[in-house]
């Protein structure tokens, strides 16, 4: 979006992607991901700036019933890239770890701001 001639500040709301959901064992169910955080702000901006305001993509779920040494779930991406679940223990059948949800940016003329 460029910035109209009559705009000082701009307000906003940006939200990191949330986390994936751990994977199931054989008798329980993983637990869901968290939520990704939240910031509002008001920035300053001057006319004819590109504001671009970026959403990361939310972690994936981990395996289910996986093996030893199964990965877990993939982060999500975004300017932040959230970190990989956890990885399968020796015990056959657990679940892995949901991978962490990206994050989310505001950036005037290509410069990140939040």
């Amino acid at each position: 979006m460029t910035v109209p001639s009559d705009v000082f500040f701009y307000s906003v709301s940006l939200a990191g992607a949330g986390g994936g959901a751990g994977g199931r064992d054989a008798s329980a169910l993983g637990g869901n991901g968290g939520a990704g955080a939240l910031i509002n702000a008001t920035v300053a901006v001057q006319p004819g700036q590109t504001l671009v305001d970026t959403t990361g993509a939310g972690g994936g779920n981990g395996a289910n019933d996986a093996r030893s040494g199964v990965l877990g779930g993939t982060g999500g991406t975004g300017v932040g890239s959230g970190g990989a679940g956890g990885t399968a223990n020796q015990i056959g059948g657990s679940g892995t770890g949901g991978g962490g949800g990206g994050g989310g940016v505001l950036s005037i003329n290509g410069t990140v701001v939040l």
